[in-house]
């Protein structure tokens, strides 16, 4: 039996394709319409009581007045974000779920051979959260008062000198890795499960220094347990004036950690300008603003466009601080 269509009937089929093909868009412009109808999830990759986690409850706060539904903090910690930001990629497009990238991310692909997501491509960037500068410090018993201190301190007691990190890849590695290239010292390694875990460390003197955003040490230095050397940031802290950049020693020489929401990828663009919209908003809050100035860090709300060009740079600078390391991906 001939499966040959009747030429009107195979107008006919062609006519309903092409009317079902029209009615998605505006399917989607309706569903952006009445979005949200139910509670978000924001899913942040670390564990309750983290800076990324205190400062995105600060966020679904407001979020959730302006919208007008619950939105849900869900922490989802583990492998270096990795497991959370993996739960962000295989969510439903739908907008009802969106999540927290880190730097961290962007340097993981030069670590890891089968990470099972790529920041660049993988997600669509809404806004920056918060971003910052690191401080560099030190034990107070560390005959060191100034950065060209301690590296000299480091050239003359070669494999005395150790730094604690939230683990390989994370901001707080590659910050001394990037000033062990640049002032030619050698120091190792230890990893911390958390910041306060570091700097305790630090203060007791079982590793010399560290590096991390300074609400982390903030607290141990103004009890006068750590000394602050120097920071990553182009200019200096307004809340650290008397503390040098670490540019002012190697000139160029900067690196920042940052935080930022994203969306699943096949996330509708009509609905992505919503919570782009709404996010940007909430982040104009001055009270957020000045609490996250007293940690050094700045407020977020870039564009869309300006976030993805952050993640792609930082990726290729993390790469060069990774590759100059010889640290090879496993």
């Amino acid at each position: 039996m001939s499966t040959t269509l009747h030429p009107l009937r195979r107008l006919r089929a062609l006519a309903l394709g092409a009317l079902a093909c029209a009615l998605v868009p505006l399917q989607v412009q309706a569903q952006a319409q009445d979005f949200p109808s139910r509670p978000l999830r924001i899913i942040v990759p670390y564990g309750t009581g983290t800076g990324v986690d205190i400062v995105a409850r600060q966020v679904a706060g407001p979020l959730s007045e302006r919208i007008r539904q619950q939105v849900i903090v869900e922490n989802r910690p583990g492998a270096s974000a990795i497991i959370g930001v993996t739960a962000l990629k295989q969510a439903p497009p739908d907008g009802y779920t969106i999540g927290v990238l880190v730097s961290a991310n962007a340097a993981q692909p030069w670590l890891i051979k089968d990470i099972p997501f790529d920041i660049r491509k993988d997600f669509v960037p809404l806004t920056m959260l918060y971003s910052g500068p690191l401080v560099l410090t030190v034990n107070q018993g560390l005959p060191v008062k100034t950065l060209a201190e301690l590296v000299a301190y480091g050239k003359a007691n070669p494999g005395k000198l150790f730094y604690g990190s939230l683990g390989i890849g994370t901001t707080t590695h590659l910050a001394a890795e990037l000033l062990k290239q640049v002032a030619g010292i050698e120091a190792t390694n230890v990893s911390y499960k958390g910041s306060a875990d570091i700097h305790n460390a630090v203060a007791a003197g079982d590793v010399q220094f560290s590096f991390d955003n300074y609400v982390s040490p903030r607290p141990l230095v103004e009890a006068g347990r750590l000394r602050p050397l120097a920071t990553t940031s182009a200019t200096r802290m307004p809340s650290l004036p008397n503390v040098p950049t670490m540019a002012e020693t190697y000139p160029g020489v900067e690196m920042a950690f940052w935080t930022g929401f994203a969306a699943p990828p096949g996330t509708p663009p009509a609905i992505v300008e919503k919570l782009v919209t709404e996010l940007r908003a909430v982040l104009q809050s001055p009270d957020l603003k000045r609490r996250l100035a007293e940690t050094g860090s700045d407020i977020g709300g870039t564009a869309p466009a300006d976030f993805a060009r952050r993640i792609a740079t930082d990726y290729e600078n993390f790469g060069k601080v990774i590759r100059g390391a010889g640290i090879k991906p496993e």
